[in-house]
């Protein structure tokens, strides 16, 4: 009698090995995500960190209460961690008289992100105005540092840094 047909043992060795490529798949595929939101965030801050040159750089003054424009700040706000991380920045004009509006931008980073400045006087810092530099010490550099959460301490997840010369170069 010619039988034709899978036997049981058959069938769930197939099953398995499509679990395990899919398993693989599936990690894989986490892993890539994670990369791609960390980059997205990179992006966004260089993005405003390159908006904040470019407003100092343009002279661009608030609406009202700024009667001489010294550049745009670019600030890490609001502590998130018992560590000094920081959950937002903002971009604000700096004038004299001391300017007393709102920010021109404020942003709060995705759940699961922070920054870190290094060094921490880096917090905030100023973009001139007319391309006179920055309020970073002559020679140095101040470094945003994004983290994205993940599993184990914080000094085990994936870090990207953003830097600034004291000239006003971004990299």
């Amino acid at each position: 009698m010619n039988q034709k047909g899978y036997t049981l043992i058959e069938i769930l060795i197939s099953l398995l090995i499509l679990a395990l490529i899919f398993g693989i798949g599936f990690i894989g595929y986490r892993e890539f995500s994670k990369r791609q939101a960390l980059a997205a965030v990179v992006r966004n801050i260089n993005a405003d960190l390159r908006l904040t040159q470019e407003l100092a750089f343009a002279g661009t003054k608030p609406t009202a209460g700024c009667s001489v424009l010294n550049g745009y700040t670019f600030k890490a706000d609001v502590v998130a961690f018992p560590l000094t991380f920081f959950k937002q920045y903002s971009i604000s004009p700096n004038c004299s008289p001391a300017y007393g509006g709102p920010s021109t931008k404020t942003v709060v980073l995705p759940d699961g992100f922070y920054i870190l400045p290094v060094p921490l006087w880096a917090q905030a810092f100023t973009f001139k105005t007319i391309g006179e530099g920055t309020t970073i010490p002559s020679g140095s550099t101040a470094t945003v540092r994004i983290y994205q959460e993940s599993s184990g301490w914080w000094w085990t997840w994936p870090i990207t840094d953003i830097t600034v010369s004291s000239e006003g170069v971004i990299r």
